[in-house]
């Protein structure tokens, strides 16, 4: 049976490596706006949705595809930086959740926690499966690592 410092270290595991995947999603997705913003919606993301036999038609490609006609290349380039800069906060986050250092996970609930008051107001403006598992995922993340930290301060005041 694995000690609780063993259990807390796989935890913290689980969660960096929670934090490097979205990294890798927004890497992607800054990649993608990039070629958005040096070409145009219209000639990038048609051919993807062709070769994905995706249904432009659908509910979701729609939304994405109102949204990103609607942005100007100045907008396209400004979410284009903010989503590397998540990347690289994300990163930065799950290096350091790896290395087990308390700042990481300090830096993490804080980014987290400042990341719930727009994941909530998402679900009240329209709610979704995607969105609610976000949210119960973030805050297992921020009491695990509220616990974590209380945890610690605690012990060592003994």
């Amino acid at each position: 049976m694995a000690s609780s410092s063993e259990q807390g270290g796989r935890w913290l595991i689980t969660i960096a490596i929670f934090k490097l995947v979205k990294t890798a999603m927004l890497i992607a997705l800054a990649a993608g706006l990039v070629k958005i913003v040096e070409h145009g919606p219209e000639q990038t993301i048609g051919p993807w949705f062709e070769a994905a036999h995706f249904d432009a038609r659908g509910r979701i490609a729609a939304k994405l595809l109102q949204r990103l006609f609607t942005l100007d290349r100045t907008e396209l380039k400004e979410l284009t930086a903010a989503t590397f800069v998540y990347a690289g906060v994300f990163f930065v986050e799950g290096v350091g959740l790896l290395l087990r250092k308390v700042w990481a996970e300090y830096l993490t609930l804080g980014v987290t926690i400042s990341f719930l008051p727009f994941e909530i107001a998402e679900l009240v403006h329209e709610s979704s499966v995607p969105k609610w598992l976000t949210l119960v995922l973030n805050l297992v993340v921020v009491g695990y690592l509220a616990a974590r930290r209380i945890a610690h301060a605690l012990a060592s005041r003994l």
